[in-house]
């Protein structure tokens, strides 16, 4: 509506002219003024200080001291004006102290402040000139105090009286019997009292003060609306004052002369009487918290009972739980330090009160369980109307529910773990059975997250898996737990156990006991997140795969003396494997495979230990063979066991190619235990896979290759079977695709038939393979002729030296010439010139490498391909010529 508009109904409007501050902006203001009017009182005090005006020095300050009266600050702004008005107070107590030392005297300064005309001022003033008073040491300084503790009783608005007190604490410091600095002029030490009356003039005071900080949020709201706000802003003020009130007890705890038993039977009883007598939460936890924190860790030991008896007394909005671990930290790290060396024991009854703390905490929080299921009980059957009883309401009273109870019993795990580590396994196991029969389930979050944690820890910090799986019901309290807080358990587990490498997992109850703590790992549980999105932090697949080789490197370690009972170990591993399902199966079971393949050589090798201290007798060493093939034939079963059960069998329908490779270790595994048959099958497996899978023809090539050489290492099995089994490997060297292949697999498998054990007819063969070889190169296409020409020289130069049947010097010659022709062939094609002048060729090198180059990958550039066969010839032809010069043999090959 316009200004200008015409009123009507006599209508009036209140223009505001400024805009209405916020409730922060208006403490901020209130505080400007306010520190302002006491900068300019103060500046004033210090003109008259300068002037050495007494009179106007004390009322200028006690002007200045009338700001401290203000009742719309809040505290914490209040806080900003103290520390200005106490910071102002020291320029005065230094001219009292300076008034004093020309002269004036004390008792006169200390009856003329008490004319002030409004008793903030007024205490504030005394307590100055009192503080300088007591330094003085002409009057005793317990009377001094015990005066102005009584004085403050005039001041009963909560906030002022409590900022008056904390100034009586503060100016009185190391000025009273039992402060560690204290610093007297006049010393009259007989009669300025102990230090029992120091700390109960400080009791007196701290029971005023706890008096007027619960009295801040009793008062009245001023109106029913504003409620709510008004109680929750006067919780917010009461947690702003705490520290005041909880100097008390902290000047308390500084006191020199407060001994153990001073402390036990006067100042703590006190103390938790005042803390207990007004039931209110905030106060009875902040100043509970307080004691714990500031008294030494002896005192807490040697009166354990009193503190833990008190708490079952609290108020119910009192968090019992952070006392108590608060309480266990400081023990736990006391008992560290005794352990360590840092502090010595006082006594044996010291070392008995220590060895009993998990006893004590276990017995009282038990106790105190008992107490709520039994209150419980009670106000179910009050409310329910079966009971009535003419005694009035019941004062409430801190109840300790399961999940209380579970939280106060993670902190004691961790104060035995402390405290005493040879008896922490029995006292863990004991929490842990205990804590199994108070879950209610389903776990809240929190809980889940407080027993996770517990455990993670107890696992780092036990470190030995053997200790760690033998505490009890740990399996029973993970199970309780959620898929991911289940699987991070195992994970720690994992890590810890291959950290700790040094020791081993040897019995099969450890055995048991560990895989199933490891099930989220090595299986699918029904709870887990059907997306691995949820259980991945990252990339899923590459965590996943971490995760599983993690499980294997944990197989390493379960080892033990007897071998019957590894057996077992293993077996009931490969069961919980087995259900792992294929992603989980192609990590772990070739791990599975090599453990039972080293169970099996190690039977072995004992049976043949045992067989040598045995007497030289046949029937001896026949029976200690029985024995043996039998032991190492057990293993092998697992591995391949025919019927499709077998590991080998169920990793060859996951990952074909692996297993095929896992197959011959495992049959030359066979064939060193002494175990032909074993071997053969296990060979006859691994071919059939070939066949079935193996269609790339760089994969065939490779697999062709591991054959030959794996069968090349075998010694036991009978030359019959051998050579049925070197044929079927020749025959694959034979139905690559391409000639190159051909020639070099078939020219590798002339290997397989030279073996001194052998027969003359095997022998032959090696020609022959080679005969095959030179002919499949021979069809070759011509400029890829000279590199197998080359390839091969060097394989005949092989049998050669080793004087195989049938590789005369005219073979030799024979085939020198077919190289040194097809080199001037491939040269006329490459170059498009009949002379070598215009081809560059590399220096002699390393045969090996140029063979090498050759059997890589293969280079597309017919004229690199050439220059590396040449390169590789020319050292051949060093190599031949070496060998001239040492055997007469060599001298008849004409290079």
């Amino acid at each position: 509506m316009p200004m200008n508009a015409p009123m009507t109904n006599n209508t009036e409007f209140i223009s505001i002219n400024r805009p209405i501050l916020t409730p922060k902006q208006e403490q901020e203001k209130w505080l400007g003024e306010t520190v302002q009017a006491v900068t300019e009182k103060a500046a004033r005090m210090k003109k008259y200080i300068r002037q050495r005006e007494f009179i106007e020095v004390m009322r200028s300050a006690s002007q200045m001291l009338l700001e401290l009266r203000i009742g719309m600050l809040a505290p914490q702004y209040y806080y900003e004006l103290y520390v200005k008005v106490f910071d102002e107070m020291q320029y005065l107590e230094q001219y009292i102290e300076e008034e004093h030392n020309r002269g004036r005297s004390l008792e006169e300064m200390y009856e003329v402040v008490q004319h002030a005309g409004n008793i903030v001022p007024r205490l504030y003033l005394l307590i100055t000139v009192g503080s300088v008073y007591v330094k003085s040491g002409e009057q005793p300084a317990i009377e001094i105090l015990r005066d102005l503790v009584e004085m403050c009783k005039g001041v009963q608005h909560p906030t002022r009286g409590l900022f008056l007190r904390h100034f009586l604490l503060t100016m009185m410091k190391n000025k009273l019997p039992g402060d560690s600095n204290r610093v007297i002029a006049n010393s009259l030490e007989s009669d300025g009292g102990t230090v029992e009356d120091t700390a109960e003039l400080i009791l007196q005071n701290f029971r005023e003060m706890n008096w007027l900080w619960i009295r801040i949020e009793a008062r009245a709201p001023p109106k029913a609306v504003e409620a709510q706000s008004q109680v929750q802003r006067k919780k917010k003020d009461r947690r702003e004052l705490c520290v005041l009130v909880g100097m008390n007890i902290v000047r308390l705890s500084q006191l020199e002369g407060v001994e153990r038993q001073l402390y036990k039977s006067n100042i703590l009883p006190r103390l938790l009487s005042i803390i207990v007598k007004y039931r209110e939460p905030l106060a009875q936890q902040y100043l509970l918290e307080v004691i714990v924190q500031v008294f030494p860790d002896e005192f807490h030991l040697f009166t354990l009972n009193e503190l833990l008896s008190i708490l079952e007394d609290v108020s119910p909005g009192v968090d019992v739980c952070a006392i108590l671990a608060s309480l266990m930290e400081r023990l736990g790290n006391y008992a560290v330090s005794l352990r360590e060396g840092v502090a010595e024991v006082s006594g044996r009854k010291e070392e008995k009160l220590l060895q009993n703390m998990f006893e004590v905490f276990k017995t009282r929080l038990d106790a105190m369980l008992t107490a709520s299921h039994v209150r419980d009980k009670s106000n179910h059957t009050l409310v329910s109307g079966t009971s009535s009883s003419g005694d009035g309401p019941q004062r409430p009273h801190y109840q300790l529910t399961p999940s209380l109870y579970v939280n106060s019993m993670t902190s004691l795990v961790s104060l035995t773990l402390k405290a005493d580590p040879e008896a922490a396994v029995e006292h863990i196991s004991t929490v842990f059975t205990a804590m199994a029969g108070q879950l209610v389930l389903p776990l809240n979050h929190a809980m889940v997250t407080m027993i996770e944690r517990m455990i993670v820890h107890v696992i780092e910090t036990l470190k030995d898996p053997s200790v760690v799986l033998g505490i009890r019901d740990m399996d029973v309290l993970t199970q309780n737990l959620p898929f991911l807080s289940r699987r991070a358990v195992a994970l720690r587990l994992c890590t810890n156990i291959v950290r700790s490498a040094s020791h081993r997992i040897g019995t099969l109850d450890l055995c048991a006991r560990l895989f199933e703590l490891l099930a989220p790992l090595v299986r699918d549980e029904p709870d887990a997140p059907l997306h691995h999105g949820a259980v991945y932090v990252g990339d899923a697949a590459e965590e996943f795969l971490e995760e599983q080789h993690l499980v294997s490197r944990v197989l390493h370690l379960l080892q033990c003396e007897d071998v019957s009972m590894q057996m077992k170990m293993l077996n009931g591993v490969r069961k919980l494997l087995g259900q792992g399902g294929p992603e989980r199966i192609a990590v772990t079971l070739p791990t599975l495979v090599s453990l039972y393949i080293r169970l099996a050589l190690r039977v072995a090798i004992t049976a043949k230990t045992e067989g040598a201290d045995v007497d030289a007798k046949t029937d001896g060493e026949n029976n200690i063979k029985a024995v043996k093939r039998v032991s190492c034939h057990k293993p092998f079963q697992i591995i391949h066991s025919g019927d499709g059960k077998g590991i080998l069998e169920m990793l060859a329908a996951e990952k074909p190619t692996e297993s095929f490779y896992l197959y011959l270790t495992s049959a030359n595994a066979a064939d060193t235990c002494g175990l032909p048959d074993v071997a053969y099958e296990l060979y006859t497996s691994a071919f059939q896979i070939y066949e079935e899978n193996a269609a790339d023809t760089r994969e065939q090539i490779e697999m062709v290759s591991c054959l030959i050489s794996s069968l090349y290492s075998l010694r036991n099995v009978p030359e019959e079977s051998y050579e049925l089994l070197a044929t079927k490997v020749c025959q694959y060297s034979s139905k690559f695709v391409r000639k190159i292949d051909q020639s070099r697999v078939v020219s590798l498998c002339a290997n397989l038939f030279w073996r001194s054990a052998f027969s003359e007819e095997s022998h032959r063969r090696v020609l022959e393979c080679l005969q095959r070889s030179l002919k499949i190169a021979d069809h070759v296409q011509e400029t890829q002729r000279l590199p197998l020409f080359v390839e091969l020289l060097n394989q005949v130069l092989h049998y050669y030296a080793t004087k195989a049947p049938g590789v005369t010097v005219n073979y030799i010659s024979a085939l020198i010439d077919l190289v040194q022709e097809t080199t001037n062939s491939t040269h006329s094609m490459v170059t498009g010139s009949n002379s070598d002048d215009g081809l560059e060729v590399e220096e002699p090198c390393d045969g090996m490498e140029g063979e090498n180059k050759n059997n890589g990958d293969y280079v597309n550039s017919e004229r690199e391909v050439y220059t590396a066969a040449r390169t590789f010839y020319r050292n051949t032809t060093h190599y031949i010529r070496s060998r001239q010069q040492v055997d007469e043999r060599w001298k008849e090959i004409d290079v």
